[in-house]
Order: structure tokens, then C-alpha cells, then sequence
């Protein structure tokens, strides 16, 4: 039985991959010691899944053509910069947006009661809406980072990217030293 680190989520077209690069090398003056996601691998997650087996896969997979099926187009606009769980307690830094559009959040809903039923645990965190620009391992004064987050939100806001939804994709995680490698399993689109 093979077994693979996976996640479900919304590829982002290179424009904005571009732009939250961007935004990645304005923070990096303020905050250097930090671990920056590649931009290759910014996505904006639907569901992490863990360790799956290939039976579980294959069921993630009609899973999501079957979510898709009754999920209307919409679009996702990110304005915002933050941080999880807070300022305080910084683990990562992303980009997204303070409300979850209805559709997305029904797609969320709906992968999630799916994958109860394949024995992948549902997620205990509240859905929201963001892409993880980069993971904090060591303590940042919550003074600093807020300073960086405040000026590059100026920047960032002014941009008003727009993901216009088309689809999901199983992505498969290998972690190594320099980083997880994402590659892409299977995608399920209008």
C-alpha cells in the first residue's frame, strides 16, 4: 500500500504568484529569519489531508470531481496580510481575506464531510481564506512584525488580486531539507 503526504487546494495563475513574490521580498527587509515559501509552491489550501493511502487518494479524488459538480465559479479576492495563530504567537504569515466567500466555504464544507467518510480526520481550525507566504520557527516581537505586515498591507491592498475559481488540485508533499516539493496528482475542474 503506497502512502503520500497530500492537500487539497486552489492553484494560483503566475500573476499572482508574481505579486505576493512581491510582497514576500518587501517583508523579507524587516523580517530576514524567517522560512519564505517558494513561489512556486503559493496555493491557497482547501484542505490538508496528511498521509493518505492510495485507496484514500483515489477516494480524494471523486470526492473533489464529485464537490465540484455543484460548486459555482466565484471569486476569491486577497487583501489582506496576517498572521497565525496572532501577532503575538506568529506561526505563519499570509495573504488572504477576512471573509470566506459562501461557495468556497460550502467547497470546504463539503471536502470535509467527503473526507470523514474516507478516514481522514476533519480539520478542528475555523476555514479561512489565505495563502502561507512564509512559516516562522523562532519568536518575532509582535512590534516588529506588525510594522512589516502594516507597511507592505499599503502595497498589497492596492493590487486587489482576484482568483477567479476553476477548479481543485491534489497535491502530492514530499518534505526534504530545502523545503516540500509539491506535485500535482490529479485536478478537478469546471
Amino acid at each position: 500500500m503506497f502512502i503520500m503526504r497530500a492537500f487539497i487546494a486552489i492553484e494560483l495563475p503566475a500573476q499572482i504568484k508574481k505579486v505576493l513574490a512581491g510582497v514576500q521580498n518587501e517583508l523579507k527587509t524587516s523580517l530576514p529569519k524567517i522560512s519564505w515559501v517558494q513561489p512556486d509552491n503559493l496555493h491557497l489550501t482547501v484542505k490538508f489531508l496528511g498521509e493518505i493511502t492510495d485507496t484514500q487518494a483515489n477516494g480524494v479524488r471523486e470526492l473533489m470531481a464529485a464537490a465540484l459538480k455543484t460548486t459555482p465559479p466565484f471569486t476569491i479576492n486577497l487583501s489582506q496580510l496576517g498572521a497565525f495563530p496572532d501577532l503575538r504567537r506568529p506561526r505563519i504569515i499570509w495573504a488572504g481575506s477576512w471573509e470566506t466567500p459562501a461557495q468556497l466555504d460550502q467547497l470546504v464544507q463539503k471536502i470535509q464531510s467527503g473526507c470523514l467518510s474516507l478516514k481522514i480526520p476533519l480539520e478542528t481550525r475555523i476555514y479561512k481564506t489565505h495563502v502561507t507566504l512564509a512559516r516562522i520557527k523562532n519568536p518575532v516581537r509582535e512590534t516588529i512584525l506588525a510594522a512589516a505586515l502594516k507597511a507592505a498591507q499599503n502595497t498589497f491592498a492596492a493590487q486587489a488580486l482576484k482568483i477567479n475559481f476553476k477548479g481543485i488540485t491534489l497535491f502530492q508533499s514530499v518534505l526534504n531539507a530545502g523545503g516540500p516539493i509539491y506535485s500535482i496528482v490529479d485536478r478537478a475542474e469546471f
